[in-house]
């Protein structure tokens, strides 16, 4: 698992407040009747790669990424709206609690500042003090038994965050969907899901953590669940066809798991030979139907998804190119953390170009890089997160190199050496990059550019 920064519910403790049944009741209603139409299709990229979301993100130069206020507070949108970024990732609550979520007015003046917003939504693990968590009183995020079965270990970096089943139906009715929550679910105080409490409050779209949860499952964890950095694909283009149905320039970030689309394939394919049919012991086919046998008995039983959606050229198997296009045709954007300035540090860690060559550090980014490639060919712009302290003017002259410079300053040893990986630093140009450097790795607080002043982002809102 990689350190993917937490949503504020790390650190907030459970609410107290109580509503009044009258007022329950009225949001109830007004809530219900918020529920967004659907568009006639699904947006899809043209011949040229282009698409809405795309021509939303063209003049996106710069971003922001904030969670919550200092120490955990409530997040403030005034900072935020004073930042000089095009767009702006925060959590859909300033408390992270359901009844802490922001109002369409407070997302639409937010992005009166000139920002598309996103909406930070965790798929693969589940907090304590989300809308789904009805018992203040237990340490888990699911209350009822039939929740429960859905969580696994807990995440010993994060407290209170839970790794999920990702691939059950439960979890998935909680993320999106038409139906109502799961009826086990159904004590809220509405019954939309997670996505749909999004599109409604106004976002511009969503920033998808915890992608890399699959490797919790596969050979890299515990090894209970072979398909699952296939099953993680599945659900994210599940995500963005259903949002997208309902908003065609809605976006779909993902951060960090970047690997995903090359681990999906590797995971099943039994013999090596770059695809996935029924020559491979998970993948089975019936009546022309590609599917996961998980169970192994030549029959896709409840639990063991279709593959046919995948299956572009209905061949009766899955190439690379496939299931790449399953993956970047459905996302818009890729997050990333720590890819210039490594180490062991929670800020301030060296940057790349002063690593030694033979340093493992260096081989990590060759591997990041060479799948950031891929990115760069499917036109996917990447945003780049680093955590430099405000005093840090070394380490934040030397980001703003990355774009000034275009690698011309690298290590040498990342394009060379025994280790050289499958690309020139000419190609290392290619990444589209966004840059932001966040004073801390809580993201509860900003650092203005101009300045370098830490700026205290408290309680309130805009």
């Amino acid at each position: 698992m990689s350190q993917a920064n937490r949503p504020l519910t790390r650190l907030w403790g459970k609410s107290l407040a109580l509503m009044g049944v009258l007022a329950m009741v009225l949001a109830l209603n007004f809530l219900l009747s918020r529920k967004p139409t659907p568009i006639q299709a699904i947006a899809q990229r043209d011949d040229s790669g282009n698409s809405p979301s795309a021509a939303k993100l063209a003049s996106v130069r710069n971003w922001v990424y904030q969670l919550q206020g200092v120490n955990g507070g409530s997040l403030n949108l005034q900072p935020l709206a004073a930042y000089p970024a095009d767009l702006a990732v925060i959590d859909y609550s300033r408390d992270g609690s359901e009844g802490g979520e922001f109002s369409q007015a407070e997302i639409a003046n937010l992005q009166r500042s000139g920002k598309l917003v996103l909406s930070y939504m965790a798929i693969g693990t589940a907090d304590t003090d989300r809308f789904y968590d009805q018992n203040s009183g237990d340490q888990d995020p699911f209350s009822h038994p039939e929740g429960r079965q859905l969580s696994t270990t807990e995440n010993s970096d994060f407290p209170g965050t839970f790794y999920l089943h990702y691939w059950q139906p439960p979890w998935q009715a909680t993320l999106f969907g038409d139906s109502p929550l799961p009826n086990w679910m159904q004590t809220n105080q509405h019954p939309e899901n997670y996505l749909s409490r999004i599109l409604n409050t106004g976002f511009d779209g969503v920033y998808l953590d915890d992608i890399d949860a699959y490797q919790q499952f596969n050979a890299k964890g515990d090894s209970t669940r072979s398909s699952a950095a296939l099953d993680m694909v599945l659900l994210i283009q599940d995500i963005s066809r259903w949002a997208k149905a309902y908003k065609a320039d809605f976006l779909i970030f993902v951060q960090n798991g970047e690997a995903i689309f090359q681990d999906a394939l590797d995971e099943l394919d039994d013999n090596g030979d770059q695809h996935l049919d029924s020559t491979d012991l998970l993948i089975g086919r019936q009546n022309g139907n590609l599917f996961l046998d998980l169970n192994q008995n030549s029959r896709p039983d409840p639990g063991e998804r279709l593959l046919n959606q995948l299956d572009n050229d209905q061949n009766g198997r899955l190439s690379q190119d496939e299931i790449e296009a399953a993956y970047f045709g459905s996302i818009d954007g890729l997050g990333v953390e720590d890819f210039f300035f490594k180490g062991n540090q929670a800020e301030d860690n060296p940057f790349i170009s002063l690593i030694p060559a033979q340093d493992t550090r260096i081989d990590d980014f060759k591997f990041t890089a060479e799948n950031y490639l891929h990115y760069a060919w499917w036109q996917i712009p990447i945003f780049s997160v680093e955590y430099l302290s405000p005093t840090n003017t070394t380490g934040l002259e030397q980001y703003q190199q990355v774009l000034s410079d275009q690698f011309k300053f690298m290590n040498p040893g990342i394009t060379t050496g025994s280790k050289a990986p499958a690309f020139s630093e000419a190609q290392l140009q290619q990444l589209s990059l966004r840059l932001f450097a966040s004073p801390s790795r809580e993201l509860d607080r900003l650092t203005f550019p101009s300045s370098q002043t830490d700026i205290d982002s408290g309680d309130g809102s805009l």
